[in-house]
C-alpha cells in the first residue's frame, strides 16, 4: 500500500509541475498574439450562426449583438427547419446591424450542413461560428481587433447555469484548464463550435467532411483536427474578453444526452493526444479510488483524508491559471467537492455512452 501511495505521489507531482509549465508556456504564447502588430479586422469576419428552435436563446445573442460597441462585417443565421418563432426574434436586430437569413432546403439537415451552407453564402475571409444560445460582453467584438491572422482560433466558452447547477459546470471547466495546459506544450484537444473563428480559404482547403458527415455532431473537434493534421497555424486562446457564456442544460436528461454526444464525439475523432491525456486522468481517478476504498475498508480514514485533500489541491493547483483567466472561482472552490462525486459521474458516463442514443433538437443522433 505505501508503495501505491508513494507511486501517486510522484505521478501526481510530476503531473502538476508539466502542467503548469504549459499554462505559462500558453499564457505566454497567448501574450506575444496580442502584441503583434499586423491585426485582424472586424469588416474581414462573417459571423455564422445555425439554429434550430431557438426562440428562447435566441433573444440574449440579440441582445448582446444590438449592444456591441464594434460589428463584424455580417451576421448569417442559418435556419435549420424551425418550427418556432425564432425568425421573429432575430428581426428584432437593430437596423444598423448587416444581417441575412439562410433557410435550409427540405433535404439539408444538421448544423454541419448549416454551417457549410452559411460559408457559402460568406463575403468575409474570416468566418466566426456561433451557437444561437450565446451571449456576451459589448467589448467582445472589439477583442478579436487584437488577433493576429491564423487559420483557426479555438476562442473560450464559458458555461452557466441559472439554477445553480454547478455540477453542470465543473466538467467542462476541468477540461478548459487541461486544454490550457496542454496547448502550451503540445496543441489544443479540444474546440467548441460555440466560439471559432478561422480563415475561409483555409476551411475550403483542409475541411474534411466526408470523413464525418454520418455523424451528426462534433463538428468543432473535427475542424479542429483536419486544420492540425494539415498542417495549418491553429491557436488556443483562453483570455477572459474573448469569453462567450451559454446555459447549461436545464434538466438531468437534456445534461446527460450533452454529455453522451461530447463523450461519443471524442472517441470517434481518434485524436491520440486527447485519448492520452484522457486516459491519464482516468488511470489517476481509479488509483484514487483504489486506495481510498482499501482506506476505508481497513478503517483508517486518515490516509484517505489525506489523499483527498492531496488530490484537491493538486488538482487546484492545475486549474489555477485556467481560473485565474477566466474568473471561475466558484467552480475552483467547488473542486474539493467534486473530487468525490467525479467517480461516480465518470462511471455513469462510461455506462451511458454504452447504452443510450442521445438526441439533440428532436433528432436522434448518430455519433459513430
Amino acid at each position: 500500500m505505501s508503495e501505491l501511495i508513494i507511486l501517486y505521489l510522484i505521478i501526481y507531482l510530476l503531473v502538476v509541475v508539466v502542467a503548469l509549465t504549459g499554462a505559462k508556456r500558453q499564457v505566454d504564447k497567448e501574450d506575444r498574439i496580442y502584441s503583434a502588430i499586423e491585426k485582424l479586422k472586424l469588416d474581414q469576419i462573417s459571423v455564422v450562426i445555425p439554429f434550430r428552435n431557438e426562440q428562447d436563446n435566441l433573444a440574449g445573442l440579440v441582445e448582446s449583438i444590438n449592444k456591441s460597441n464594434n460589428l463584424p462585417l455580417e451576421f448569417i443565421f442559418v435556419n435549420d427547419h424551425s418550427e418556432d418563432l425564432s425568425l421573429s426574434v432575430i428581426n428584432t436586430l437593430k437596423a444598423e446591424v448587416n444581417y441575412s437569413i439562410v433557410q435550409l432546403k427540405a433535404e439539408q439537415l444538421g448544423k454541419k450542413v448549416a454551417i457549410r451552407e452559411g460559408i457559402s453564402n460568406a463575403e468575409g475571409s474570416y468566418i466566426l461560428s456561433l451557437d444561437a444560445d450565446v451571449i456576451f460582453s459589448e467589448m467582445y467584438f472589439s477583442s478579436l481587433k487584437q488577433l493576429e491572422e491564423r487559420d483557426l482560433y479555438i476562442l473560450p466558452v464559458q458555461l452557466f447555469s441559472g439554477k445553480g447547477n454547478i455540477l453542470f459546470e465543473q466538467d467542462v471547466y476541468m477540461l478548459s484548464a487541461l486544454n490550457l495546459c496542454v496547448s502550451g506544450i503540445f496543441r489544443p484537444i479540444v474546440a467548441s463550435g460555440a466560439n471559432l473563428l478561422y480563415r475561409k480559404s483555409a476551411f475550403e482547403r483542409h475541411d474534411d467532411i466526408g470523413s464525418h458527415a454520418h455523424i451528426q455532431s462534433g463538428d468543432d473537434m473535427f475542424l479542429m483536427k483536419n486544420f492540425i493534421d494539415k498542417g495549418a497555424s491553429v491557436e488556443l486562446i483562453t483570455n477572459i474578453s474573448f469569453t462567450v457564456k451559454t446555459k447549461t442544460p436545464d434538466s438531468w436528461i437534456d445534461f446527460f444526452h450533452q454529455r453522451v454526444r461530447w463523450a461519443a464525439k471524442t472517441t470517434a475523432l481518434k485524436d491520440l493526444l486527447g485519448h492520452g491525456v484522457n486516459a491519464l486522468q482516468g488511470i489517476l481517478t481509479l488509483l484514487f479510488v483504489y486506495l481510498t476504498l482499501r482506506f476505508v475498508a481497513e478503517n483508517d480514514l486518515y490516509p484517505a483524508i489525506f489523499l483527498w485533500l492531496l488530490k484537491s489541491a493538486s488538482d487546484m493547483i492545475i486549474a489555477l491559471p485556467f481560473t485565474w483567466r477566466q474568473k471561475r472561482w466558484s467552480n475552483w472552490f467547488f473542486m474539493p467537492i467534486y473530487e468525490l462525486i467525479y467517480p461516480f459521474y465518470l462511471l455513469l458516463m462510461v455506462i451511458l455512452v454504452m447504452i443510450m442514443r442521445p438526441s439533440w433538437k428532436g433528432r436522434t443522433v448518430t455519433s459513430r
